[in-house]
């Protein structure tokens, strides 16, 4: 079997703090700070495109940015304050580029050591959490920012550095052979080894686990599995611990993918329209069954790419049914609300009872449903599955 590439737990949820709204966007700050108004942020939030922006254009219209005129002492104020907000604020459009901001503002100023390790780790942070939601713009904030640390000799941020180095080359295995794998899962087994393990490390675990999947052989996937699950296993962070626990025991369970092809596809349950879903009315056409949650960075840096499949073929000859996983009530509607999926979601026990019947253990899973229900294919990206999607679409009546 494969490991879940995303642990079991859900991230704890904290509700905004007292003077927030339901459905306010505005960052409820202390006054010296409260610099702009709601309207702004939404302006903001609306900004699209591929492309990286300019700096400036991203900052531009941000209510979360710190004012031009602070001093270091008042941007390290800013910078605590900004690390103490929760993680539905957090996680709003301008927030990390406010802090990364602030923190390239007092790295270009004479101060001490301390306040520009401060600095660096206030961006690495934020950029990184975000990153490991599956946001791609912060990933390659993150990416340049690290860059622009390499040269530092400070010992602190030569860590830092390697850290982000070391989690990048894990993270970049999708096109490479098991050979080149096992060689960068080797590399980062001995670099864990020598680290006290904590929260940082938790997207780093998903990636060695996903690189891990990469390999077709059960043996050689069981031992990689026990070796790293150990190293989780001995994690001060609980959830990084139980992620290790899961992975040693689970590591033998759910069938390979080739065990899957063939069988018929059968779903029942309730979605996120609050009707039942009606499965036999989508027979005839192809369907992308995706298996996923809202707490997944890699399930939702796939949605760009099931949104563009989505758009490409007709639906009447091609649909997405989605199995949502998350397990806090509210989670997906919340993401819902911000980011509209045009395709249904089943939920609950009933998207529990779907993935344990088919035994999914991988999130996100992906499986290519022909016109007559049967699984024609599984994998863990659009890309990978998109090959019998197209197939099965052209022979079609």
């Amino acid at each position: 079997g494969q490991r879940s590439e995303t642990p079991d737990e859900t991230p704890d949820e904290t509700p905004d703090e007292p003077g927030a709204s339901e459905n306010s966007r505005y960052l409820p700050v202390p006054p010296r700070f409260q610099f702009a108004a709601k309207a702004a942020l939404q302006s903001f939030a609306g900004q699209t495109g591929n492309n990286p922006e300019p700096e400036s254009d991203l900052l531009k219209g941000n209510p979360y940015l710190a004012p031009m005129d602070l001093d270091k002492l008042e941007i390290i104020d800013y910078l605590f304050d900004m690390q103490d907000k929760v993680s539905t604020i957090r996680q709003r459009p301008g927030f990390a580029e406010a802090v990364l901001n602030a923190s390239k503002r007092l790295l270009a100023m004479e101060a001490s050591d301390k306040f520009h390790v401060i600095a660096a780790e206030a961006a690495c942070g934020i950029l990184h959490e975000q990153a490991g939601l599956g946001n791609e713009k912060m990933d390659e904030l993150l990416v340049q920012f690290v860059n622009s640390l390499e040269a530092d000799s400070r010992e602190k941020i030569k860590t830092l550095v390697k850290f982000h180095q070391a989690e990048r080359r894990v993270l970049a295995v999708n096109d490479l052979e098991w050979p080149e794998i096992a060689i960068i899962l080797n590399d980062t087994h001995t670099y864990l080894e020598k680290e006290t393990l904590k929260e940082k490390h938790l997207r780093m675990a998903i990636a060695v686990v996903h690189a891990v999947n990469q390999s077709d052989e059960f043996e050689v996937r069981a031992e990689q599995y026990q070796r790293f699950g150990k190293l989780f296993t001995a994690s001060g962070f609980k959830r990084l611990a139980n992620y290790g626990k899961s992975i040693i025991q689970t590591a033998s369970s759910g069938p390979d993918a080739s065990e899957l092809v063939g069988k018929d596809m059968e779903i029942e349950g309730l979605t996120d329209f609050g009707q039942r879903i009606d499965w036999k009315a989508y027979r005839g056409k192809v369907v992308l069954i995706d298996f996923w949650a809202t707490w997944c960075g890699p399930c939702r840096a796939e949605i760009p790419n099931i949104k563009a499949i989505h758009k490409e073929f007709p639906r009447t000859v091609f649909d997405i049914v989605a199995i949502n996983l998350d397990r806090e009530e509210g989670a997906l509607a919340a993401f819902l609300k911000e980011n509209p999926l045009p395709w249904t979601n089943v939920i609950g026990n009933d998207a529990s009872n779907v993935a344990k019947k088919y035994s999914i253990t991988a999130l996100p899973t992906m499986m290519a449903i022909g016109p007559d229900g049967k699984i024609l294919a599984v994998a863990h990206r659009v890309e990978a599955l998109k090959p019998a999607i197209e197939k099965a679409i052209r022979e079609l009546p």
